[in-house]
């Protein structure tokens, strides 16, 4: 068996309450084994190299110890024991000790109220030395007697305490491990009130976060709306422009099929004239016929006549030869004077005939020029009115398919302008239902987290209402146990008042106050409000801290 690990440091004094020493005797019998009682905090955790020392009082490191032994213990709970063999300890002095409890890094976390060694009783170990005169020593014998009359009652009364103690021990052990069983549930009830927490806030952050998507959602939403509203305006707007449009195409067409009817009724009457004419040219086409008929004839008769002229033409070819040879003959036959008188006048009337039918035949050129240059201009301006007809009739068939073309053209346009709002319209309407269902399936589990949060609250408010009743309860059960042992310690020591009322030489004075001759330890306090705790209730005092960490995380 080593050294333990210790320090030359002096120790902090902040760190003695992380080990807290209870059932520690004023004195222990010498050459008898101790026992050592102690209890871990809840923030402290032990370690293999930790160990206890005796010390003595008035220590300044942790060297100084008297003798030593490992504070690794196999039991569990909160109370710890561990043995000082009788051979280690120091024998009867009037000097005080304390065990100390001291880590592995030789840092004092613990330390206890002081105690003696000695071989008398307790009830023994004080006496005092008076120098008295006869009469003070009569009433001081009487008083003696007095006392012992009195010791014996209170024999008597400690002996029925001693069994209610043990009696209290009792219900102390039970209510030691009832404590236990309560802090393990404690513990199971904190690591649960955790949970809850962990998983309040996970369901606070869900909470946030779908408040945040609502709001974003609502937002889109909205947008969407005045979105829907702005394309149903526009869509309002596009009705009327598209009824005025159409209103105004139909004016348009209506103006249109007038002009059309017009155009119409213009072609119908040319087609009259044109039939009025074609009429006109088959009787000019009759006439011409019969003219071609006449002329044929007035050929005929000109080829006749043309035939008599070169008849006559012969004729006066052998009248000239006739005349010549008739003046050659003048002076040869006189006689026959008589007769040529008569050859002239025939030759007079044949001549008056070929100029008569000379002027009938120029007057039939004549007219036959005239009607060739009339047929000729009938053809000319029949060519001409059917050539003007036929331009009507392209510019109407012309405008027919261009009205058409706009026309097709604009009902298309404005049906693809109805048909891309109403699929518009649709879309908007799906989105406005899609999103309409998501804001419901956010509404539901916001109601979902509402309730389990609530359910949480009142599973954590249940928690700590058990939690208060707990403490409640441990905390009479502590002012139980302290106030049955003050009433103990005053039945034992109320005999021996005069009893020596020591205190730690190692605190400073004024720190523990006496209180009936037994040592109380310093008051504390708790740093948020204040409250303020006896010196041994540091267990009620970490609930109390512990109930405070719980309200300001609600």
């Amino acid at each position: 068996m080593g050294d333990p690990p210790t320090s030359i440091v002096p120790p902090d004094e902040e760190n003695f309450s992380n080990v807290i020493f209870n059932r520690v005797e004023k004195s222990y019998k010498a050459n008898t084994d101790i026992l050592c009682s102690f209890i871990y905090s809840q923030n402290f955790q032990p370690k293999k190299k930790d160990w206890i020392g005796i010390f003595k009082v008035g220590w300044k490191t942790t060297r100084e110890y008297f003798t030593w032994t490992s504070a690794a213990s196999d039991q569990e709970g909160l109370e710890r024991r561990i043995f000082f063999k009788a051979y280690y300890l120091p024998k009867e002095s009037e000097n005080y000790y304390q065990f100390c409890y001291v880590d592995g890094k030789g840092e004092v976390r613990g330390a206890s109220t002081p105690f003696l060694f000695t071989n008398e009783n307790k009830e023994e170990d004080c006496e005092i030395l008076m120098v008295m005169t006869e009469e003070e020593q009569k009433m001081n014998t009487q008083r003696i007697l007095e006392l012992q009359e009195e010791q014996q009652r209170s024999a008597k009364q400690i002996s029925e305490l001693k069994e209610s103690l043990a009696q209290v021990q009792i219900e102390k052990d039970s209510l030691n491990n009832m404590v236990s069983s309560l802090e393990k549930e404690k513990l199971s009830q904190t690591s649960q009130i955790e949970d809850f927490e962990a998983k309040l806030e996970t369901c606070m952050d869900n909470r946030e976060k779908l408040e945040l998507e609502k709001k974003e959602i609502q937002i889109q939403l909205n947008l969407e709306r005045n979105k829907k509203d702005d394309e149903t305006k526009q869509l309002e707007k596009m009705k009327t422009q598209h009824k005025l449009d159409h209103e105004e195409w139909e004016k348009n067409i209506q103006r249109l099929q007038a002009e059309l009817k017009q155009v119409e009724l213009s072609f119908d009457t040319s087609l009259r004239e044109n039939e009025n004419m074609k009429l006109e040219n088959e009787a000019q086409q009759k006439k011409m016929a019969a003219l071609n008929v006449d002329m044929a004839l007035k050929e005929i008769l000109i080829s006749e006549l043309k035939d008599q002229s070169q008849d006559l033409k012969k004729f006066r070819k052998e009248v000239e030869t006739l005349q010549d040879t008739l003046k050659d003959q003048r002076a040869k036959e006189l006689e026959t004077t008589k007769k040529m008188a008569s050859d002239k006048e025939k030759q007079s009337i044949l001549e008056k005939d070929l100029d008569q039918q000379k002027l009938l035949s120029a007057t039939f050129e004549k007219e036959m020029e005239t009607l060739v240059l009339t047929v000729a201009e009938r053809e000319a301006d029949i060519r001409k009115l059917h050539e003007l007809n036929q331009e009507q009739l392209n510019k109407i068939e012309k405008e027919k398919e261009r009205f058409k073309e706009e026309l097709e053209k604009r009902n298309a346009s404005a049906e693809e302008k109805e048909q891309e709002m109403r699929n518009r319209l649709k879309s908007n309407e799906q989105n406005t239902l899609t999103l309409q269902r998501q804001l419901d399936e956010r509404k539901k589990e916001m109601e979902m987290m509402s309730i389990e949060l609530n359910d949480l609250h009142c599973t954590v408010h249940l928690r700590e209402v058990e939690i208060s009743e707990l403490k409640d309860e441990r905390k009479r059960t502590h002012e139980e146990m302290d106030h049955l042992n003050q009433v103990l310690n005053q039945r034992s020591m109320g005999t021996f008042s005069s009893c020596l009322s020591y205190r730690n030489p190692y605190q400073e004075e004024g720190l523990w106050p006496l209180v009936g001759g037994q040592e109380r330890q310093p008051d504390l306090e708790c740093p948020i409000c204040k409250e303020k705790f006896l010196g041994s209730q540091e267990q009620l005092l970490y609930d109390h801290m512990l109930c405070h960490e719980i309200e300001q995380h609600d």
